[in-house]
């Protein structure tokens, strides 16, 4: 889920380790507030950062991010 506080519309994307094309993960244009698809869970290799970057927003606005998920762990 991604939220922000600004007045104006935003968009948020989410990136893997570096905000650069080749990390794009999601996105969405509904910023301001919107739901993943629980349908469709993004698999991240362990140690990886995830990064969310708004745009549009105000100044002073607040973005944030909820993130559910499961640790697998593989059997040897």
């Amino acid at each position: 889920m991604v939220h922000c506080t600004s007045s104006n519309q935003t968009a948020a994307r989410l990136y893997l380790d570096s905000i650069a094309p080749a990390g794009v993960l999601d996105g969405s244009r509904a910023g301001n507030f919107d739901v993943a698809d629980q349908g469709s869970p993004i698999q991240v290799p362990g140690g990886s950062v995830l990064i969310c970057q708004w745009t549009g927003a105000d100044n002073n606005a607040v973005g944030t991010m909820r993130v559910q998920y499961v640790v697998l762990k593989q059997r040897r």
